[in-house]
């Protein structure tokens, strides 16, 4: 431990001494700088805002980069890419140093298997986002040295590592001077002693998100994990598993909820049926990565279903042939509304609707006319049902239904074509259509003179980073590739394409379709973010299948608005296996679901699965949009940990319930439009603060628990002009105080009542009250009722102002040794009631203090029940005043 630690600080003020000598002769250029010097690229950014994506391809040997410059956001989207490309072999080391602005800078790198590779990211003064993505092997003789520093602003810092990690890896990500999010994903299938990952702090609240990849299962002992995070001088939060080496972070947490929920709903399946491959993979709002694989591979080794794990994705790989078409669209080498005929074979011959040529948009939106299949694969189908109805199993019928997808060469395709007559209508309804995918696919890779898988991968894949998305199926996928199966006693052999591939005819590791869904949420760090925006965007109605018009088509995507926001999905389905794609751009969050099995008996299974993590995802994690204008708005700040409502000028009433048993914090809000109640829920470890600032109406809020709670909580609230209501209720159902509690109120000008109810704090429990009454007639209240505490702490301050206020406290009973009670009260400018009652077996120190204002008050105090150490104090502040007391 104590040499990772030295080495982290070697590297620290090494890269400070960097820094010093770059920012001594610093001057930013109006035009970003890029060179290679010796081996190594040098770029230089400028004081706009830069994008800069540099990909690796080291069995490619080709190693490029693309970057551009605007003034403002907006202004960049619309410039064009500056491209440089060099050989792999010659660069050793890349270092990047950026300006002033909002900028954004990437790496995508694969397998490193003989040389070196150092790479250096340097944030300038903005809030930048900087990532490096490593998708292959390090191999025994080589070398990998990865620095991501963030500079001044608030930065987005990203490492995700996938692969056999053999040689030596040392990768430090830093923070810097702003409120800064690090988040490292490290998915290994093996790793050397050479490796360390460190996570650090400096100044600002950071916050660091950690994950191993398989959170279903343990990823070796925290020692072989060789990753340390190392906090600030802020407020900084750890969201990873909790052995991990850590030094000053306030909160560590890691969430087991997912795992319960799943275990819960699946393992009754792989009970029934253990030729079962499943793998589930989430990206939540806060953005991490939560990944669960269940049942065994049958392999030699019959190992275990991973994130590594490869399945048929189906028809998913519609949305990669779509994105294909986009970023054609987008370099200019094909348009939408082209025909595809001009894309094909020369001479070849398209169905027309009357007049009418389909175009690539109508294939990419399910509008050409064009049936599901081919007339030939109808046929086929239509033998094996009968069959199946008849209680036949003709081998030689399957065979062929399984295999016309591989022998569907350009002539049979062709001879397929001539077969079909379209309706003679210039818009048809939208209708799914299978072969109409195929059929762009193939028109796009045919005029790019390259296989579509070839395509794919150009296009799509290397921009991404995804390496383990594949078509041709070999020897040396077999062990990773799940068997497939139609029902359970049925294993169908891996599916193969050849002309209409753009279909259905990808595979996929359960990371690289995960990651898929990530690009689909947040695309900016690759070249592909307009791209990828453009397939999203609703063109048409959906297919007529959906019979639903909340569903639009993108292109290649269904898009449905629903209750939560936008939602982009796919599935997909081969003859063995099933998947499906649900990304909310909304809540930035999102779920795939990959399994090995068309077996009937998964429908449930599948649906379960669905609508659990919906509703999870998209309606408990996510900000649902309130009901009618004059609700209160809520909203989910995941940097900070912050939930925040703002009221409206109505009369608003908010009730905030922290409920241990279901592990969500969910808050609830009248709307006066609507006539009902709005619920937003949260995962309650997810919050640390609430911010409340009601408006001009007469208000009402709780907060209130349920259960024990355990960590911090700071709750603030600012009243409005109304007369306003302030509860907090906190153990009353009898869950025990076992974290630390801080309210802050400040209630405003109104004739407001403040409440406090606090019952059974235990060991080490802490409650802090400060709340000051605004300028009305005031009305306060502070009971705390503590059976057997022990070493508790508790500390309420109240303070009147011009109002007639009454303020109450203590109810106290049996405050046990080493405990700690303050409470002081200060009655302001009017004829103001302060009192103090403390009349329980009390053990432990009690410090009361009541001031009088200016007014004719009253001062009542009774500590008779005080056995420990203690005072009770009054002050006199001018008025007459009456003090009754008795100690």
């Amino acid at each position: 431990m104590r040499k990772g630690l030295n080495m982290v600080k070697q590297i620290q003020r090494t890269h400070r001494c960097d820094l010093e000598r770059l920012e001594s002769r610093e001057v930013f250029a109006a035009d970003m700088q890029i060179e290679l010097v010796g081996s190594e690229l040098v770029v230089h950014g400028t004081e706009q805002i830069d994008e800069i994506h540099v990909l690796q391809r080291n069995e490619a040997d080709e190693l490029s980069l693309v970057a551009r410059s605007g003034a403002t956001a907006a202004e960049i989207s619309t410039k064009e890419w500056t491209s440089h490309t060099w050989p792999a072999s010659l660069v050793r080391s890349i270092r990047m140093r950026l300006g002033s602005g909002d900028d954004l800078a990437s790496v995508i790198a694969s397998d490193v298997a003989r040389s070196r590779l150092a790479v250096m990211i340097s944030g300038g003064s903005g809030d930048d986002r900087l990532s490096y993505r490593g998708n292959g092997d390090i191999g025994s003789q080589a070398s990998l040295w990865v620095m991501i520093d963030g500079g001044s602003g608030d930065d987005e810092i990203v490492g995700d590592f996938q692969g056999a990690f053999r040689g030596s890896v040392q990768v430090v990500m830093r923070g810097a001077e702003g409120n800064d999010a690090l988040q490292l994903s490290l998915l290994r299938e093996s790793s050397s002693r050479c490796a360390g990952f460190s996570l650090l702090g400096d100044q600002g609240d950071d916050h660091f998100t950690v994950d191993f990849g398989a959170s279903d299962g343990v990823v070796g002992e925290p020692a072989d994990r060789q990753v340390s995070v190392h906090g600030g001088s802020g407020q900084d939060s750890l969201v990873g598993p909790e052995d991990l080496l850590h030094w000053r972070v306030e909160n560590v947490r890691h969430n087991h909820t997912w795992q319960t929920l799943l275990d819960g709903i699946v393992k009754p399946y792989l009970d029934e049926m253990p030729e079962l491959n499943l793998f589930v993979g989430l990206h939540t709002s806060t953005g991490g990565r939560e990944m669960y694989s269940y049942g065994r591979q049958e392999t030699a080794t019959a190992e275990r279903v991973s994130p590594l794990s490869e399945f048929e994705i189906g028809s998913i790989t519609k949305t990669f042939t779509a994105t294909a078409l986009a970023e054609l669209v987008r370099r200019g080498v094909v348009q939408l509304d082209d025909p595809v005929r001009m894309y094909l074979p020369e001479g070849a011959i398209v169905p027309m609707r009357g007049s009418h040529e389909i175009t690539l948009e109508e294939l990419a939106t399910h509008r050409s006319g064009l049936p599901s299949e081919t007339p030939q694969m109808e046929r086929l189908t239509a033998i094996v049902i009968a069959d199946a109805e008849q209680g036949i199993v003709d081998e030689q019928h399957i065979s062929d239904l399984l295999t016309a997808e591989a022998l569907r060469d350009w002539p049979q395709l062709q001879q397929d074509l001539l077969e079909i007559q379209l309706d003679d209508v210039e818009t048809p309804e939208p209708s799914y259509s299978n072969l109409g995918f195929g059929l762009l696919g193939f028109a796009l890779s045919n005029h790019l003179g390259m296989s579509y898988e070839a395509m794919i991968r150009s296009l799509v894949l290397v921009p991404l980073g995804l390496g383990d998305t594949y078509q041709a199926f070999d020897d040396a996928r077999q062990a990773r590739f799940a068997q497939g199966y139609f029902e359970s006693d049925f294993p169908v052999p891996p599916l193969e394409f050849d002309t209409l591939a753009g279909a259905g005819a990808l595979r996929a590791s359960g990371i690289d379709l995960l990651r898929y869904l990530e690009a689909q949420l947040d695309p900016s760090y690759s070249s592909l973010a307009s791209t990828i925006g453009l397939t999203q965007t609703p063109r048409s109605l959906g297919p007529q299948e959906f019979a639903d018009e909340s569903v639009s088509m993108g292109l290649g995507w269904l898009v449905a608005e629903t209750p939560v926001g936008q939602i982009v999905t796919h599935d997909g389905a081969t003859f063995g296996f099933q998947s499906a794609l649900v990304a909310s751009t909304e809540t930035q969050s999102g779920f795939v679901m990959m399994v090995n099995s068309r077996d009937e008996r998964l429908e449930p299974l599948m649906q379960t699965l669905r609508t659990v993590l919906f509703n999870e995802l998209f309606v408990i994690a996510g900000d649902v949009p309130s009901i009618g204008d004059e609700a209160p708005e809520v909203a989910f700040d995941w940097r900070t940990q912050t939930v925040s409502i703002e009221g409206t000028q109505a009369d608003d009433q908010i009730r905030v319930l922290h409920d241990e048993a279901t592990g969500e914090l969910t808050v609830s809000s009248w709307s006066p439009s609507s006539d009902q109640w709005t619920d937003r829920r949260y995962a309650f470890d997810l919050v640390t603060r609430l911010d409340v600032n009601l408006d001009s109406g007469d208000d009402e809020f709780e907060f209130a628990t349920k259960g024990n709670v355990s960590r911090r909580m700071h709750v603030r609230v600012d009243g409005g002009e109304g007369d306003d209501a302030v509860r907090l209720e906190l153990g009353s159902d009898g869950g025990e105080l076992r974290g630390k509690i801080h309210a802050d109120v400040d209630l405003g000008d109104g004739d407001d009542g403040f409440g406090v109810r606090a019952f059974n704090h235990q060991r080490g429990s802490r409650l802090h009250i400060d709340a000051r009454l605004g300028a009305g007639n005031d009305g306060s209240q502070l009971e705390l009722q503590n059976p057997s505490v022990s070493r508790a702490v508790i500390h309420a301050a109240v303070f009147g102002e011009a109002g007639d206020d009454e303020i109450y406290g203590l109810a106290l009973d049996d405050l046990a040794r080493g405990s700690r009670v303050s409470f002081r009260a200060d009655g302001g400018v009017g004829d103001d009631t302060l009192a103090l009652d403390a009349r329980g077996q009390m053990h432990g120190i009690l410090l009361t203090q009541l001031t009088g204002g200016d007014g004719d008050d009253t001062l009542v105090g009774d500590a008779s029940g005080l056995h420990g150490r203690g005072f009770v104090r009054w002050i006199e502040n001018g008025g007459a005043e009456t003090i009754t007391s008795r100690c």
